[in-house]
């Protein structure tokens, strides 16, 4: 295992030795499980992002017209105005131009 040395405030440093005290855990074990988590949230987003710009729009079509028709039901009205309100808080990669979000999949891709 590898050691490092971190500078965090000392008020933060104090909040997490209250949180690992009442979970028995380590504050070394914090930190990695912190890390841990965060590269799995970057990897998988970064994952995602490039599947994205994989996608092929003409097969997507074709593999929906195989799908029967059926009516809206609430669930999907309720997640389509869900994702309207979440999509102005949500970074994007814009190919060509706009605004980029910093992520390995963009500037791999592109």
């Amino acid at each position: 295992m590898g050691t490092i040395t971190i500078q965090i405030p000392d008020y933060l440093l104090r909040h997490v030795g209250r949180l690992v005290a009442e979970d028995g855990m380590s504050v070394d074990q914090f930190f990695a499980t912190a890390a841990a988590e965060k590269l799995s949230v970057i990897e998988a987003f970064d994952y995602l992002v490039s599947r994205a710009f994989r996608a092929n729009d003409a097969a997507f079509l074709e593999a929906l017209s195989h799908i029967r028709d059926s009516p809206v039901t609430d669930f999907w009205t309720s997640c389509r105005e869900q994702q309207r309100r979440l999509e102005p808080l949500v970074p994007r990669c814009h190919v060509g131009g706009g605004e980029w979000y910093k992520s390995r999949a963009c500037t791999d891709t592109h």
